[in-house]
């Protein structure tokens, strides 16, 4: 009987979540364990240890690759139908993953506060990178795909996607209770 997604040891608590564009598929991540499970029915199609904790997911746009980041900087690529996988290492512990629109590139964020653009089909480094002074944290891009927003621990910027440049300001991230900022502008 296959097990479903929710079959967890009451140990495990699951940390990070990412769900497929399609809404079809889930992951989850617990430690060092990814799992891609089919939402409709619970069932676990991809199940996969990763050497340091996961401490990232997203899937592409077309949901057929899940990006893993873990703690030991390695970014590991799988597919979500076979479990074919493909790692590159970072070399830092990676904190946030962004897939472009079209699914080729894939933005890498880390905890030294990097930036990198990385071919989303082999991981390998399309040599656009940019440090910014914080741990990186989130990573989005605008409905365009032309740019790149990136959280950082104290600000919100803003960089062209092909080449992580800065396009304007950049935004103070000020906590208010703990569970909300207010924007405030300031320029390069």
């Amino acid at each position: 009987m296959p097990r479903a997604v929710g079959d967890e040891p009451a140990s495990r608590t699951v940390e990070l979540v990412a769900l497929s564009p399609d809404g079809r598929l889930l992951a989850g991540a617990a430690g060092h364990l990814v799992r891609v499970g089919d939402v409709v029915d619970g069932t676990v199609l991809v199940e996969r240890s990763v050497g340091g904790t996961v401490t990232a997911l997203a899937f592409s746009p077309d949901g057929a690759t899940l990006a893993v980041g873990d703690s030991a900087g390695t970014l590991t690529l799988l597919s979500s139908g076979d479990g074919r996988v493909v790692t590159a290492q970072i070399k830092t512990a990676i904190t946030a993953l962004a897939f472009s629109a079209t699914g080729a590139d894939l933005m890498v964020g880390d905890a030294d506060g990097g930036v990198r653009r990385v071919r989303a089909e082999d991981g390998s480094d399309l040599g656009a990178r940019r440090d910014f002074s914080h741990r990186v944290r989130w990573l989005s891009f605008d409905s365009s795909g032309s740019t790149l927003f990136v959280a950082t621990m104290e600000w919100l910027h803003a960089v062209r996607a092909a080449n992580l440049e800065p396009v304007a300001s950049r935004f103070a991230l000020r906590s208010l209770a703990g569970h909300a900022f207010v924007p405030r502008s300031e320029e390069h």
